[in-house]
């Protein structure tokens, strides 16, 4: 009897911790200022091993929850064509960050699966409690083997568990999820010396925080600084649409007429 009774405290304990979540207004959501479609980035060779992360763009405000299945992800992946392992990071570029949310209780955490809609297993977690706006934070190394494929969700979440988690609700910030290769061997001074080699239709812009996609010249020192980790983006259009973004600066481009984005 006594049993039962500890067994129904625990119960209505938990119904009420939830029943205080949702008074509170502290349900989950991460907001997108963009369409997911439009937020496709994809890293890496056009015929060779790449990484694609969609949506990219995290633009928002965040709730606490209890756990990180609760909120939205980014769903990650990865494609190696090669006879050989390569390896990949993760990593927020941080836009802007409300200082409340830079905090051990605001985390990341990242499952892995063999298949895109198989199971996912716990792989990586950190927190942002040493993020600063403008700079970057390390989510995961990946290992993608000889030929085959890897998928990752990557959740950002505020632990609710936590006695300042309340703190947080509605603060605001804006990421980039992005990844790069880091068996290649390249040098940051060489790459930003030199300017990156097109292949015909693709077409260099730049990419708002808010979204807004714009042409802008090859030749031009803001289209993108590797030693900041600012990408050289460009874009891959409709036919119909090429002639009006090609060799262009400065030219808004329209959702409807990219295919691809490109890093």
């Amino acid at each position: 009897m006594g049993e039962w009774i500890n067994k129904n405290k625990k119960i209505v304990l938990t119904i009420f911790l939830m029943l205080i979540i949702i008074i509170s207004g502290t349900v989950a959501w991460l907001t997108w200022k963009s369409k997911e479609s439009s937020l496709v980035l994809t890293v890496g060779e056009v015929n060779g091993p790449s990484i694609s992360l969609y949506p990219y763009q995290l633009n928002g405000t965040l709730s606490p929850v209890l756990n990180y299945e609760s909120v939205n992800y980014v769903q990650v992946e990865a494609t190696n064509n090669k006879s050989k392992e390569v390896k990949a990071k993760l990593f927020y570029n941080v836009k802007s960050i409300d200082n409340a949310l830079i905090s051990g209780d605001v985390k990341y955490t990242v499952t892995s699966s063999d298949s895109k809609n198989g199971t996912y297993t716990e792989y990586a977690t950190g927190d942002l409690s040493s993020a600063s706006a403008g700079g970057t934070q390390d989510v995961a190394n990946i290992s993608i083997p000889a030929n085959s494929n890897k998928f990752y969700r990557v959740y950002l979440w505020i632990d609710g568990n936590s006695s300042n988690s309340a703190n947080m609700q509605n603060k605001t910030l804006s990421l980039e999820l992005r990844s790069e290769f880091v068996d290649a061997i390249y040098s940051e001074t060489i790459l930003n010396g030199a300017i990156p080699e097109l292949d015909d239709g693709m077409i260099p812009v730049t990419i708002s925080d808010t979204g807004v996609v714009t042409t802008i010249s090859k030749s031009n020192s803001n289209w993108y600084n590797y030693d900041k980790k600012k990408w050289a983006n460009v874009v891959l259009t409709t036919s119909s649409s090429r002639i009006k973004y090609l060799n262009t600066t400065g030219v808004s481009v329209s959702e409807t007429d990219v295919l691809a984005y490109l890093v």
